[in-house]
């Protein structure tokens, strides 16, 4: 009797083990990085595709976010709804599992929930991000005049409260993962709690499962079966050749990511070179209006590379303003705060002279 139960005892805890273990932290943030660095990757491709094909691709890199967000909807609904996890997840072996029923969100409301907290809140989130950047510089621009309308009103309270709200859930998601980290929590996003699930690793049974292959039809099989299987198995053939891309591509992806980001620091590092004669530290509007319209007002030369301040719609050389701005962070006529982000270059084609 104690043989069996030792047996026993051993078997519980080797089904411990396998069944329902939590994945590690280095794991789970791992694959919640996978989709922030695919769809920056993807962006560099569509914006290289929009300005060699400007006819057919201009609207997909004017509209990305909208693409992306319904390319990522198709994608996380097969996943979730085949193998009970987001892309990123099952890339990482891991399931979804909902507590109260032990089963991964395959289908009705629990997939609903996981695929709002996967794909549109995140969408819903950037926009705020950027509407929150376009806000903050028209209120700089403005200055601290009173609201006078009730969408000034709205703005100014949405910009007070928004930095309160994304600081509340950057720390709640700290505590969730530092929590995870000692095993005192079972999820490490607050996402996972308000979609009602958490991660697990695959079992062997899952792996099993998920790699069973389709059974061969008989050879007096119909056309219309075959074809009927060619175009149900295509979703699984398009998945699993996505997924084996993705796997021997990610290096590729992250360099690409990390190239282009490069590219644009040193596009900011080097707009200063060669450097243009020594700017005029004064320059006033009532100077600049009596100044020829091809003058650049930092340099008093010809402008060179036409570039346009957004926040106060003054015209100047492009190393001009970038050295300028870099240095004063303001607007040189209008002494309007103003950054490198604010830089429009102008791009026209000037008639030559005979």
């Amino acid at each position: 009797m104690a043989n069996q139960s030792a047996v026993r005892g051993a078997h519980l805890a080797s089904e411990r083990v396998t069944v329902g273990q939590q994945p590690s932290i280095f794991d789970v943030l791992s694959q919640e990085s996978l989709m922030s660095t695919l769809k920056p990757a993807f962006r560099h491709l569509v914006k290289y595709l929009a300005s060699a094909y400007p006819g057919r691709f201009q609207k997909v890199h004017q509209f990305y976010d909208e693409v992306f967000a319904g390319f990522e909807l198709l994608l996380q609904n097969y996943c979730l709804k085949n193998c009970g996890a987001s892309f990123a997840e099952n890339f990482y072996n891991m399931k979804r599992v909902v507590p109260a029923t032990g089963k991964s969100p395959t289908d009705g409301w629990a997939r609903v929930r996981s695929l709002i907290f996967l794909v549109a809140v995140p969408y819903l989130r950037e926009k705020l991000d950027n509407l929150y950047d376009r806000l903050t510089l028209q209120a700089e621009v403005m200055g601290n005049q009173p609201p006078k309308t009730a969408r000034d009103k709205l703005c100014k309270a949405f910009l007070a409260a928004y930095p309160w709200i994304k600081s509340a859930l950057d720390f709640w998601t700290f505590a969730l993962q530092f929590l995870y980290l000692i095993s005192k929590s079972e999820v490490h996003s607050p996402f996972l709690k308000f979609a009602g699930v958490r991660l697990e690793t695959l079992t062997p049974e899952d792996l099993a499962r998920m790699g069973k292959q389709i059974e061969p039809l008989g050879p007096d099989a119909g056309m219309t079966l075959r074809i009927w299987r060619l175009l149900t198995g295509l979703p699984t053939v398009m998945f699993s050749g996505f997924s084996k891309v993705l796997g021997f591509g990610l290096f590729f992806l992250q360099f690409l990511d990390f190239w282009y980001s490069n590219e644009q620091t040193q596009k900011l590092n080097l707009g200063a070179l060669p450097s243009p004669p020594a700017p005029q530290l004064m320059c006033r509007e009532d100077q600049v209006h009596a100044m020829e319209p091809n003058k650049c007002p930092l340099c008093k030369n010809n402008r060179k590379n036409d570039t346009v301040l957004s926040v106060s719609g003054y015209v100047f050389c492009y190393s001009c303003i970038v050295r300028y701005v870099q240095a004063e962070n303001k607007c040189p006529v209008t002494k309007i705060p103003a950054g490198p982000e604010h830089l429009i270059r102008i791009f026209s084609q000037v008639p030559k002279s005979s």
